[in-house]
């Protein structure tokens, strides 16, 4: 019962933190509450909000908030008003956030429709695997089989549409075009430069800039985009200012005319930007994961404005912005009279999980171990389902079950073999998928870790199958 307790106050703790703290919303960015697909990453602000409220209803399930409930093999088995009750009190905390939200209590949040019907549906899915955590812990051979084949298709889907998403928006054939200096006025979607900037190239073409306001080029294609710039001064404001914009030829049309004001998502059309935000340096390019409503991965150079005046002709001192966008790979470098850093960010896969949320970015000193998590998170289940499905099971009388892989050695190799089938069909799978889309694959280092994360799911398998046994016939129908 403690640990019930603890899971709910740390899943309670979570939902405070990501929805009733300040919010890091562009200056001026506002839509109406019944809007559903307002957001630039409306997809995005969905997936996350489903997932915010799972663990919680999970945690209420398990703790009970009915009095009737029945023990079967170490799961809770709810009834219909037990279930209700974790739902409607998931919902009701949804709706008191959003109101909190809708009179401004935390700044730079601003509460949506949208976000309370999406925590709502991760209640009834929290509830759901409530219900069925035992028949998914504890499988026995046919539902393991079932289980295998449902996550083999899941886990590809989800790592391929990761992939697709981080390809560019308008994939480039032939070489990079000739450069040409803009007739456009402004960038679309953002303010305008107050700093200086002089001394542009792109892809070591001088591009000819007077005054402030940002350097913008167009291009007929952009394989791999590279953009040099000097910068005297900078920007007051903390949202997002281009310094450096690169856009297709193809766009201009839209861009130029009086449909860019009514677009719900105008700030698509870049294959570089490069730009301020606050005191950082920040470098993206278009995807595809903007036109689904995904969040768009942010290179950025932490403190590259930190210390600057905000007036280039009173800040003798200057920086060089180096910037780099191809198909596979982000690189941002930085160098002042003083200093120097270059930040790199290499597009697979395995930065998935930054394309279904926005809280937590590229830059956070956690990504790594969120790679690491993303990658476990898709691989292991499938060791783990795979090793039960390799159990040979017989049921005798419903209740009774003997393994004749239950030793130690003969476990390890169904443990050993399972891996093994599953990471070769697994990663051939990916592989393949991705050379025929032309999208990002995974690295090396992202395919060992793949390979490791199917074999700790079977060797957890191998541990919980030979301290108890797959739940049998008589648990099945009890639930």
């Amino acid at each position: 019962m403690a640990r019930q307790r603890f899971a709910v106050a740390l899943s309670f703790a979570l939902i405070v933190a990501a929805t009733l703290t300040s919010g890091g919303r562009d200056e001026g960015v506002r839509w109406s509450i019944a809007c559903l697909t307002c957001s630039e990453t409306w997809l995005a602000d969905a997936i996350s909000n489903v997932a915010l409220f799972v663990p919680l209803a999970m945690s209420l399930a398990w703790r009970g908030v009915a009095p009737n409930r029945e023990r079967v093999r170490g799961a809770w088995t709810l009834d219909a008003l037990s279930t209700g009750r974790v739902m409607l009190l998931c919902s009701v905390l949804s709706f008191v956030i959003e109101s909190a939200q809708y009179v401004g209590a935390p700044s730079g949040r601003t509460a949506s429709l949208a976000d309370w019907m999406c925590n709502s549906a991760g209640a009834v899915v929290g509830v759901c695997m409530a219900r069925w955590w035992a028949r998914m812990v504890w499988p026995n051979t046919s539902r393991a089989r079932a289980l295998t084949a449902a996550w083999t298709l899941l886990a590809v889907l989800g790592l391929t549409a990761s992939s697709v998403a981080l390809s560019p928006r308008v994939p480039s054939v032939g070489a990079t075009s000739a450069v040409r200096v803009s007739a456009l006025p402004y960038t679309p979607g953002y303010g305008w430069f107050a700093a200086l900037p002089d001394s542009a190239f792109v892809n070591g073409v001088p591009v000819p800039h007077g005054g402030n306001g940002p350097v913008i080029v167009e291009m007929d294609r952009t394989d791999t985009v590279r953009a040099t710039v000097r910068v005297h001064g900078r920007d007051s404001r903390t949202s997002t200012v281009p310094i450096v914009f690169v856009y297709r030829a193809r766009d201009r049309e839209v861009m130029a005319g009086d449909r860019i004001a009514r677009l719900p998502k105008p700030r698509g059309f870049a294959h570089l930007l490069l730009a301020q935000r606050g005191d950082d340096a920040v470098l993206q390019s278009a995807l595809r994961a903007h036109r689904y409503g995904l969040a768009t991965p942010v290179l950025v150079a932490r403190d590259a404005f930190a210390h600057t005046n905000e007036s280039a002709a009173a800040d003798s001192a200057y920086r060089w912005l180096a910037a780099s966008v191809s198909d596979r790979q982000y690189t941002l470098s930085v160098r002042s009279n003083s200093d120097s850093t270059t930040q790199m960010l290499t597009l697979s896969p395995a930065i998935g999980w930054a394309l279904i949320q926005t809280v937590v970015g590229l830059d956070s000193r956690v990504a790594p171990l969120l790679c690491v998590v993303w990658l476990l998170a898709w691989f292991a289940p499938l060791g783990y389902w795979l090793t039960f499905a390799s159990m040979d099971e017989r049921v005798d009388g419903g209740d009774q079950a003997t393994d004749s892989a239950s030793g130690p050695r003969n476990g390890m190799s169904v443990a050993l073999r399972s891996a093994t089938v599953g990471s070769v069909t697994l990663l051939t799978t990916l592989w393949l998928v991705a050379t025929w889309c032309g999208s990002p694959r995974l690295t090396l280092t992202d395919t060992a870790l793949s390979a490791l994360g199917v074999l700790l799911g079977a060797l957890t398998a191998l541990r919980v199958y030979t301290r108890r046994k797959p739940l049998g016939a008589n648990s099945a129908k009890s639930s």
